[in-house]
């Protein structure tokens, strides 16, 4: 009997201390769990596969928005057409930026941005690409029931 228990005892040292070297660290772990998912995943048919929700950000500034842009408008006048600018920068205080993004489920990025310039409190100049809302590449997610 005590020797079945030594037997034992150094069977379960052998294994730990063996398997502690071959043991990933936890980001390899769940990075090779992501992959394993991920390839899974794409073997499956089109309406098994898990359902990946579009992430939708920023302002949404479109054409028809920026159309009603002029020089000379002050920045309240500005705010009241395009909205609260996502970034005010504290070292360009002249300068709004709006940014859109639409990170799709699929893993397509889409970015629009758009910038408008201020000297003295007005509008002199502004650029970027406003999303066109009647080309039909943008579609927002809806919930079909």
């Amino acid at each position: 009997m005590q020797r079945l228990f030594s037997v034992f005892l150094a069977l379960i040292f052998l294994l730990f201390s063996t398997s502690c070297g071959s043991i990933p660290s936890l980001s390899v772990k769940k990075q090779s769990k992501r992959q394993l998912f991920d390839r899974f995943a794409e073997r499956l048919p089109a309406k098994l596969k898990p359902y990946k929700v579009d992430i939708i950000q920023g302002n949404y500034v479109t054409k028809s928005m920026a159309s009603n842009l002029s020089k000379g408008q002050t920045r309240d006048q500005v705010r009241a057409i395009l909205g609260t600018p996502l970034i005010t920068d504290p070292f360009r205080e002249n300068r709004w930026d709006y940014l859109f993004l639409i990170n799709r489920g699929s893993g397509q990025l889409e970015i629009h941005r758009f910038m408008v310039m201020f000297e003295n409190d007005r509008v002199v100049a502004w650029e970027g690409n406003p999303i066109d809302e009647k080309s039909g590449n943008l579609e927002m997610p809806t919930r079909k029931y």
